[in-house]
C-alpha cells in the first residue's frame, strides 16, 4: 500500500503514548513481526518551479520492492520515518520518485483525491532521475529535489 509508512507511524505512536521514552525495540518487534533495522536520518527539501512543493510524496523504492514514503510539508521539507518520527530509513541502494497528489483524509487512511500536478514526470522508479545511497552511520540530511511542473 503507498501510505504504509503513514500506518507503521501511527502504530509506533500508539505504543508511545504511555509516556517515557516511547517504542522499545521489543515493542515494535511484536508490531511488525520483524527484526527492528538501524536506520540512518534522512532529509531534504522538494522545489517545483523554483517553489516549495507543499504536500508532495517522496517515495523510495528498493532493490527488493520495498516503497518508504515521506510528505513535504509547507516549506517543502521531507523526513522520513521508519519506526519513529524522523529516526530515517535502512541503509541501502534506493530509486527515488515524487508525486503531488492531492490527498484527504478518510478515517485513520490518506486517500488520493485528484491526480499528479507533476504529470507523472516523476513516478516511474524504472525511469527516475534520482537514485539515493544511504549508508550506515551518514545521514543525509540536506538532500535537495529541483523539479519543474511542465
Amino acid at each position: 500500500m503507498r501510505f504504509q509508512a503513514f500506518v507503521v507511524l501511527g502504530l509506533v505512536s500508539v505504543v508511545g503514548c504511555g509516556g517515557g521514552s516511547g517504542a522499545t525495540s521489543a515493542d515494535l518487534k511484536k508490531i511488525t513481526g520483524t527484526d527492528v533495522i538501524k536506520v540512518v536520518p534522512v532529509a531534504g527539501k522538494v522545489i517545483v518551479d523554483g517553489e516549495p512543493a507543499v504536500n508532495a510524496f517522496v517515495t523510495l523504492h528498493a532493490a527488493d520492492g520495498k516503497k518508504l514514503d515521506a510528505k513535504t510539508g509547507h516549506d517543502g521539507g521531507f523526513t522520513f520515518t521508519t519506526y519513529k518520527a524522523g529516526d530515517g530509513v535502512p541503509p541501502g541502494e534506493y530509486k527515488v520518485t515524487i508525486e503531488m497528489i492531492p490527498v484527504k483524509k478518510k478515517k485513520a487512511e490518506l486517500v488520493a483525491v485528484g491526480t499528479d500536478k507533476l504529470n507523472g514526470k516523476y513516478s516511474d522508479p524504472a525511469k527516475s532521475e534520482f537514485t539515493l545511497s544511504v549508508v550506515a552511520g551518514t545521514p543525509k540530511q540536506d538532500l535537495k529535489y529541483e523539479l519543474t511542473s511542465k
